[in-house]
Order: C-alpha cells, then sequence, then structure tokens
C-alpha cells in the first residue's frame, strides 16, 4: 500500500538541534540493538536510492541514452522546477521528448532505449536488496520504504525495481524524512545520508544504521563525530549477518 505523507512536525531551532542529538546519542550507548529485543516486532524504514536500488547505474543508464543521440549527459535535468503553483513533477518520456523536440530527433532513439532500460529494472536493484527484505519479512517485521524526491520519480523507479510487493507500506515524499507522521521511537531507519541519520535520530528513532554502498553518493564521507556510535555496513547481506549473529547469541 503506497501512501504520500504530508503531514510534518515543525523544524527545532539550530542550537536545539546539537543538544537533542547529542542526548539521543548517550542515552543510547547501554541499550542493546532494538532488533535483539524478545518478542517484539519492529518497523524497520529503508531508504530507496543507494540502499536498495542502485541509482548511480540507473542514472548512467539515462546518460548513455543522451550520448546514443549525440548529446552531452549535462543535458539531462533530474532536479524538479519549482514554480508558484508547486513544482514540475520529474517524467522520463517527457523529458526525453522535450530533448527530441528541441533538438530535432526522433522520439522513438530516446524511448526505445529507456523502454529496455526500464526492463532490466531488477538488475538495477543491489543483488541483496531483495533476500534482506524477505529476511525481515520472515521474522516478522513491519517493511516498510521511506524515499526522499520528486513522488513520480520515486513511484517510477520503485515500479522497475521489482521491489514493491516485499513492501507493508511505501511513504513518498518531498519533505525532510524526520518531519513527517511516523512512530520513530518505535522504528528502526537504513539510509546512506548523514543528514537523514542525524535527523532521524534525534526526532527520536530507536536505532539508526547507515549503509555505504561502494557506489552510494555519500560513501565517501567520513561518519561525524556526532553520529559516533551508528551502526556502518557496506551491503544488506553484511547487515543481515548481523542481525542473525545477534539472533543465534540469545539463543
Amino acid at each position: 500500500i503506497a501512501h504520500f505523507h504530508l503531514k510534518c512536525k515543525c523544524l527545532t531551532a539550530s542550537g536545539q538541534r546539537a543538544g537533542l542529538l547529542q542526548a539521543a546519542l548517550l542515552q543510547r550507548e547501554n541499550v542493546n540493538r532494538f532488533w535483539v529485543y524478545n518478542g517484539f516486532m519492529a518497523s524497520f524504514y529503508l531508504d530507496f536510492d543507494y540502499t536498495l536500488f542502485d541509482t548511480a547505474k540507473f542514472r548512467e543508464g539515462l546518460y548513455k541514452i543522451l550520448e546514443m543521440n549525440g548529446l552531452d549527459r549535462s543535458l539531462l535535468k533530474l532536479t524538479p522546477e519549482y514554480t508558484e503553483n508547486g513544482h514540475k513533477l520529474i517524467n522520463m518520456r517527457e523529458i526525453f521528448a522535450d530533448l527530441a523536440e528541441e533538438h530535432g530527433i526522433p522520439l522513438e532513439n530516446f524511448i526505445a532505449p529507456l523502454e529496455k532500460l526500464y526492463a532490466r529494472g531488477s538488475e538495477l536493484t543491489f543483488a541483496d536488496s531483495m533476500e534482506f527484505l524477505r529476511f525481515l519479512r520472515a521474522r516478522g517485521d513491519k517493511v516498510c520504504c521511506l524515499t526522499w524526491g520528486d513522488p513520480d520519480f520515486q513511484r517510477e523507479k520503485m515500479a522497475i525495481s521489482g521491489l514493491e510487493p516485499l513492501f507493508d507500506d511505501i511513504i513518498y515524499t518531498n519533505k525532510l524524512k524526520y518531519q513527517l507522521d511516523i512512530d520513530y521511537a518505535n522504528s528502526i531507519f537504513i539510509d546512506d545520508s548523514l543528514r537523514d541519520l542525524a535527523g532521524l535520530l534525534e526526532a527520536g528513532a530507536q536505532e539508526v544504521i547507515r549503509v555505504k554502498r561502494p557506489s552510494g553518493k555519500n560513501s565517501g564521507k567520513a561518519l561525524p563525530d556526532a553520529l559516533g556510535g551508528v551502526l556502518e555496513v557496506e551491503s544488506l547481506a553484511e547487515l543481515q549477518q548481523i542481525m542473525q549473529g545477534e539472533e543465534n547469541d540469545k539463543s
């Protein structure tokens, strides 16, 4: 079931943000990982881009379509255009239609390879993504996707990923992830964004986990001292091994 959540919480002052984040980290120091608690089914919220879906590979596929038509990749704009009446949603077919008309190129030269790229959607999903989602579902956890960006563009990518049926809930939002109507205190968030991890922790998340995929756009950034103690993994397969190890230690 897909939802587009719009309800937001108010921003805290910048001075309060640092204090709340520090307090949240101190509170977690002597607490076991959330997923080892007996008899409790957790809510997991997973980021989509660079966590479940290889967005770098997807973008490269789009750039190649431009280059096949003799166009520079810089012409591909994937940022919503904000206007007085809202914002122009991203739709790849419309974007390529505009480029075809502007440069006098047959539209089919763009659409045919785009359809081929979309047909390979499952190849654009990280190899361990589906297995990890199935692992969580088998445990009885609630499995959700929390993805930031233009909602229509995110839906388009989700549709080709093959992951949609594995989620109990999908939240597409262009609001900050830590300002939504979510039960943060009883949820675990898996993300690649340092900004989002800090905000989610401050919002009261029970646990936040950083994924550093080799192709991730944020993977080259070191974990700041303010997020000391946050678990970092390079893949969901690694995280699954850690979780299974903790479950085995309990038994």
